[in-house]
């Protein structure tokens, strides 16, 4: 199978954030301009759960933006 080469950036972006971990699932993230809880990172996309819609990020678009991570709540 061949990718564009977008396809790629986003593949080789999934596997950066896979191994370098700057979030993991549960964290609420505020990444490519969009704020929410993560809940999938795949190799294409970081998908976020907003208060409006589930949203899907590239990876590639993750990468070249400001990631926020906002603290856990203590009880």
């Amino acid at each position: 199978m061949v990718y564009p080469p977008s396809r790629y950036s986003q593949i080789l972006a999934g596997i950066f954030l896979s191994s370098s971990r700057p979030f993991k699932v549960t964290d609420r993230v505020n990444a490519g301009g969009q704020e929410g809880v993560v809940v999938d990172i795949t190799s294409l996309f970081t998908v976020l759960d907003t208060d409006q819609a589930r949203v899907y990020i590239p990876n590639n678009t993750v990468l070249t933006n400001v990631i926020k991570q906002y603290k856990q709540q203590k009880p």
